[in-house]
C-alpha cells in the first residue's frame, strides 16, 4: 500500500472501520460501503467528523422509533405478523372500530418483537461477539454485538468502547444535565457535532466536497452505537446507487391532479386536502413533507446552531400508522422516519423519537400524553399532518391537539407555529342534509384546523385525470324483508314483555317502537342510567336482561337463529356461573329457562325459517363470482364484531361459499369478543391482498385509510352509518368496474338514501365555502369561532376541576356494577394514577380475584384479568402486578348517596393521587 494511502476494512452486514494514515480522526456513521479519498476514508452516504483520536465507523443498531435492526435506508421492511397486541383500556384510540371520542388515553401495552438478527442482512454476528482488527496504522476496527433486548433500550446508556490498548470502558449511565462529555444527548447533539466538525476543519484536515461534508445535518440517533448524518440530496442519491445493501429510492412522482392538491401546502399554507379514496392522498402528503424538509433543513449561516425541521404525521389507527410508516420509509428513505403508538412496547420516550427523526408517525393519544407531560411542545414541529382530519371534532383527540395550537395563535398571532395539513376523503356535513347546516359544519372544521385553503381538484383537465385513475363503483340497493314466519322472535318478545311489566311505574320505557333495533336499546339505557343513580339494582338487572334479548333479536334479523340463540345461552351461562344471584335475577333466569328448550328447538330448524337477507347475500355473491371468476375480491361491511363472527361461520358452513376462505377484520380495542390484535389485522389484510382471502368480513375499521387493494365488490349488509363512512366504504371498491351493493331492510335502506343526499349537499357546501374562504367576513367568522372554542374548553376544564374538588376521594365508594347488591371494591383514595393507568395498589385484594387472560399474548406477558370475587364481573386487567381498573365496570357512590356511572376516568367527580 503506497504511503499516504488508505486501508479499508469492509465486513458486510456488520462493523466497518476505515482510517487514514495521517493524523487520525473519528468518523462515525451508519452505512457499510466505503470509498477512499486522498486524506480520509469516508462512507458513500457521507460522514460526521466528531474527534481526533482514531477512525471508527459503527453500523446502525436499534434507533428510537424503529424496530430491531431496521434501517429505512436499506431493504424493504415487512411488518411481522402477530407481533403486536394491545391492552384494554377505557379508551383505545389506536384500536378499534374507530370511534372519535374524548377522554383519557390509555396507551395499550403490547409485545412488539423486533426483527430477528440477520433478517435484513445487516447484523449477522452472534450476541456477545466482539471483533477487533488492527493494521499497521493503529486503526481500531471495533464491532460489539449484543443481545437484541440490550440494544438501544435505554437512551441514557452509552455503549462501552475497547481502546487501542484493549482496556474495556464500562458503559456509563447518565442523567439529564450530566457532563456533556458522557451524555448520549451530547453524543447526538447537533451543536456538538457541528462544533467538532468545524474544529476538525479548522485544524486543516483537508477540504471536503458535497460527497464528504455534511452540508445539511439531518437526524441524530440516540442509539448508543451511532451518530447519523446525511449529505445533500444530490450526493446522497449518487452514493446510494452504489450501496448494495440499501434499496433504491422509489420515485415520488405526482399526477397533475395530485400536484394541484399539494400546491398550497407546498407554499406553506395551512391546507385541508380533500380527494376521493384511492386518489393517492398519502403520496400528496409525502410530496408536501419532502418539499417541506428540503426547504427548511439547513445550517444557519455564520453560526454553529442547527435548525432542523420536524414533521409529525398523526393517524387515528395503528394499522394505518404502520402502513404510512412503511410507505414513508420506501419513498422517503433519505429522511429518517420513526413511529410511536401505544401498541409498541419500547423504552424510548416519545420526545427522543421525535428528536432523532425527521418524520415521526404517531397516534394522537401519544402526542396528547406528551403534551400533558410537557415532554413535547406543539412548536417542536414545523409541520403536522392530520390523516382522516374530519375527526377534528368536539372532544376528539385531534381537536384537543389543535386546541393547544389555537392557544398559541390567540395569545400571540405572530408566534411561530407548525404548518397544518389535513387529509380527508370526505369532511361530511354533520349528518345535516341541508346546505346551511353543511356549510356551518365545514366552517367549524376549517376553524379547528386553522385552515387557510380547502383544496379539491378543480381544474377541468385534472378532474378528467382524477376520474381516469379513481374508479367510481356502480351502486345497487336491495331491500329485503324479514322472515315471514319467525317463532324465535315471537318467543323472545314474549319474554321481553314479561320483563317490561316488572319495571316500576316511574321507570317505565318511554318507547313505543319495534324491538330489536338501536332505538329500543337507547330507551332501555336511559332507564338503566336513572335506576343506577337511584341505586335500584333490581331495575338495573332487568334492563341488562332486556338489552341482551334485544341483541339476540338484532342478530336474528341479520344472521341465523342459532347465532341469536348463542347470545342468550352465553349470557345465562355466565349468570349461572356467578357465586351469588339475587332473588330478582333468579326470577329473570326462570323466565329464560321456561322458554330455553323451545328456543333451542327452533334454532335447530333453520331450514324451516331461513333468513331472506342471508339468502339474498348468497345469491349476489355467487352472481359476482360467476362474472369475475378468480378475480373476485369482496368486502362485506357489518355493524358489530359479533356479527362478523356469525357471518364468518355462515360462509364456512355454506358449501357454495366455502371456497371464498373468508377473513375477518375488526378493531383491536374494547371487548375480547371478535377483537383482533394489530398483528392479526396486518395478517388478514395481507392475505386479502394476496388473494388468500377472497372475502373480507369487516366492521367500520376497514372504511378508513387501509391499503386494501383490488377489491371489486363492496357489500354493506344491513349497514349504514353516516355520510363520511358512506364515501369511505364506497372507496374500498377500487378495481375497475367495481360494485357497491347495499342489502338491507327498509329502515336501513332509507338511512342510506339520506346519507347519499347528505354527500351531495356536502359537495355543494365545499364549493360555496371555497368561494368565501378568502373573504374578510369568512375570516372573521373563523377567528371568532376559534376564540369561542378556547373559551368553551377553558370553562369546561374549570367546571371539571370544581366537581373533582367537591368530593373527598376517601368518601367516594367504587362498587361493582355486576353485583346484584351493593358490593364495595375500594374507596377513591385507594386508587393511584400511574401514567395513564388507574391502579389499585393496596394489597387488600379480598374483593377481587385474578384469572388467566383470554389473550394468549397477554398470558405470555403475565397480564391477568381482574374479576369481582362475588359475582365474577370483569373489572379490568393487571398492570405491573396490580389491578388496573375500568371505571365503566363500577358504580360510583358519592358521600350524599348519589350513584353515578362513567365511561372515562377523566369524568370521575374526585381527584386521584399519582403513583409515587
Amino acid at each position: 500500500m503506497p504511503d499516504g494511502g488508505n486501508k479499508a476494512f469492509e465486513h458486510e452486514g456488520s462493523t466497518n472501520i476505515c482510517a487514514p494514515t495521517k493524523a487520525p480522526i473519528i468518523i462515525i456513521n451508519n452505512y457499510h460501503n466505503t470509498t477512499n479519498t486522498s486524506n480520509v476514508s469516508v462512507n458513500r452516504s457521507t460522514n460526521v467528523v466528531v474527534g481526533d483520536q482514531n477512525t471508527m465507523q459503527v453500523s446502525q443498531g436499534e434507533l428510537p422509533g424503529m424496530d430491531g435492526d431496521f434501517m429505512p435506508e436499506g431493504g424493504d421492511y415487512a411488518a411481522e405478523e402477530g407481533d403486536y397486541t394491545q391492552d384494554e383500556g377505557d379508551y383505545t384510540p389506536e384500536g378499534g372500530d374507530y370511534t372519535q371520542d374524548g377522554g383519557d388515553y390509555t396507551p395499550e401495552g403490547g409485545d412488539y418483537t423486533p426483527e430477528e438478527e440477520g433478517q435484513d442482512g445487516r447484523r449477522t454476528g452472534q450476541p456477545g461477539d466482539t471483533r477487533v482488527e488492527k493494521d499497521d496504522d493503529d486503526v481500531i476496527i471495533l464491532g460489539q454485538y449484543e443481545e437484541e433486548e440490550d440494544v438501544g433500550t435505554d437512551p441514557k446508556r452509552i455503549a462501552g468502547v475497547r481502546g487501542a490498548a484493549g482496556d474495556w470502558t464500562e458503559p456509563k449511565r447518565v442523567d439529564s444535565g450530566e457532563d456533556w462529555g458522557t451524555s448520549p444527548k451530547e453524543l447526538c447533539s447537533a451543536d456538538s457535532i457541528r462544533e467538532k466538525t468545524l474544529a476538525v476543519e479548522q485544524q486543516g484536515t483537508g477540504q471536503t466536497d458535497d460527497s464528504t461534508y455534511p452540508k445539511r445535518l439531518r437526524s441524530l440517533s440516540l442509539d448508543t452505537d451511532v451518530v447519523t448524518d446525511f449529505a445533500p440530496t444530490a450526493s446522497r442519491g449518487a452514493a446510494r446507487s452504489d450501496t448494495r445493501e440499501n434499496r433504491q429510492e422509489k420515485p415520488l412522482t405526482l399526477r397533475n391532479y395530485q400536484k394541484e392538491l399539494a400546491e398550497p401546502a407546498i407554499r406553506g399554507k395551512n391546507t385541508i386536502v380533500c380527494a376521493p379514496t384511492g386518489s393517492g392522498k398519502t403520496h400528496v402528503a409525502m410530496y408536501i413533507i419532502k418539499e417541506h424538509l428540503d426547504k427548511r433543513i439547513f445550517l444557519k449561516s455564520g453560526t454553529q446552531k442547527a435548525h432542523v425541521a420536524k414533521v409529525l404525521v398523526l393517524t387515528p389507527e395503528v394499522t394505518i400508522l404502520d402502513q404510512h410508516y412503511r410507505t414513508f420509509c420506501r419513498y422517503l428513505p433519505l429522511f429518517r422516519t420513526g413511529r410511536r403508538s401505544g401498541s409498541y412496547v419500547t423504552k424510548w420516550p416519545f420526545d427522543d423519537i421525535v428528536e432523532v427523526n425527521d418524520i415521526t408517525v404517531a397516534t394522537p393519544a401519544i402526542l396528547l400524553n406528551a403534551l400533558r407531560d410537557k415532554t413535547v411542545k406543539i412548536t417542536d414541529f414545523s409541520l403536522i399532518v392530520f390523516d382522516e382530519c374530519h375527526h377534528t371534532r368536539k372532544d376528539a383527540p385531534y381537536n384537543k391537539i389543535m386546541a393547544e395550537y389555537l392557544k398559541i395563535k390567540v395569545a400571540n398571532p405572530q408566534a411561530s407555529r407548525p404548518q397544518i395539513v389535513g387529509l380527508s376523503a370526505s369532511p361530511g356535513a354533520g349528518g345535516k342534509p341541508n346546505l346551511p347546516g353543511a356549510e356551518k359544519w365545514l366552517l367549524v372544521l376549517i376553524a379547528s384546523l386553522d385552515a387557510e385553503v380547502f383544496r379539491t381538484v378543480e381544474k377541468p383537465e385534472n378532474i378528467a385525470e382524477l376520474e381516469e385513475n379513481v374508479n367510481t363503483p356502480s351502486k345497487h340497493v336491495l331491500v329485503t324483508d324479514s322472515r315471514p314466519l319467525d317463532p324465535f322472535r315471537e318467543t323472545v318478545e314474549g319474554v321481553m314483555t314479561a320483563i317490561e311489566a316488572l319495571l316500576p311505574p316511574d321507570l317505565q320505557l318511554q318507547y313505543g317502537g319495534p324491538r330489536g333495533v338501536q332505538e329500543y336499546q337507547s330507551a332501555v339505557d336511559l332507564v338503566k342510567k336513572q335506576a343506577t343513580e337511584e341505586r335500584n339494582m333490581e331495575v338495573v338487572q332487568q334492563c341488562d336482561h332486556l338489552l341482551n334479548y334485544n341483541k339476540a333479536l338484532q342478530m336474528n334479523n341479520t344472521a341465523r337463529i342459532k347465532d341469536a340463540m348463542e347470545i342468550l345461552t352465553d349470557f345465562y351461562s355466565k349468570l349461572r356461573g356467578r357465586h351469588k344471584i339475587s332473588s330478582a335475577e333468579s326470577q329473570l333466569l326462570d323466565l329464560f329457562e321456561a322458554q330455553s328448550n323451545h328456543l333451542i328447538d327452533i334454532s335447530k330448524r333453520e331450514d324451516e325459517y331461513p333468513n331472506p337477507k342471508l339468502m339474498r347475500l348468497e345469491k349476489e355473491i355467487l352472481k359476482a363470482v360467476q362474472e369475475l371468476e378468480d378475480e373476485f375480491r369482496g368486502i362485506l361491511f357489518v355493524k358489530t364484531r359479533a356479527l362478523t363472527q356469525a357471518i364468518l361461520s355462515w360462509v364456512k358452513e355454506t358449501p357454495a361459499l366455502r371456497f371464498l376462505n373468508p377473513g375477518v377484520l375488526t378493531g383491536s380495542g374494547g371487548e375480547d369478543v371478535g377483537r383482533l390484535t394489530h398483528g392479526q389485522q396486518v395478517g388478514v389484510i395481507k392475505k386479502f391482498n394476496d388473494g388468500n382471502h377472497k372475502l373480507l368480513i369487516a366492521t367500520s375499521i376497514a372504511e378508513e385509510g387501509l391499503d386494501i387493494r383490488d377489491c371489486n365488490m363492496v357489500i354493506k349488509y344491513n349497514y349504514a352509518t353516516n355520510e363520511i363512512a358512506m364515501v369511505q366504504a364506497r372507496g374500498r371498491a377500487r378495481a375497475a368496474e367495481g360494485k357497491e351493493l347495499v342489502i338491507a331492510d327498509v329502515h336501513i335502506a332509507e338511512k342510506d338514501r339520506v346519507n347519499a343526499l347528505t354527500v351531495e349537499v356536502s359537495e355543494k357546501a365545499i364549493k360555496n365555502v371555497q368561494s368565501q374562504l378568502n373573504s374578510s367576513e369568512f375570516q372573521e367568522k373563523v377567528r371568532q369561532l376559534q376564540l369561542d372554542m378556547i373559551k368553551d374548553r377553558e370553562e369546561k376544564k374549570k367546571q371539571q376541576e370544581i366537581k373533582k374538588g367537591l368530593n373527598r376521594a376517601s368518601d367516594v365508594k367504587l362498587c361493582c356494577k355486576g353485583c346484584p347488591e351493593v358490593e364495595l371494591i375500594c374507596y377513591g383514595n385507594e386508587l393511584r394514577l400511574d401514567q395513564c393507568n388507574y391502579i389499585y395498589p393496596s394489597r387488600q385484594w379480598d374483593k377481587v380475584e385474578f384469572r388467566q387472560h383470554t389473550d394468549k399474548k397477554k398470558q405470555d406477558l403475565g397480564i391477568k384479568k381482574v374479576h369481582c370475587k362475588t359475582c365474577g364481573f370483569d373489572l379490568g386487567n393487571t398492570h405491573k402486578g396490580y389491578p388496573c381498573l375500568k371505571i365503566s365496570s363500577f358504580n360510583i357512590v358519592l358521600p350524599d348517596g348519589t350513584t353515578l356511572t362513567k365511561k372515562k376516568w377523566k369524568d370521575v367527580p374526585f381527584a386521584l393521587e399519582t403513583m409515587p
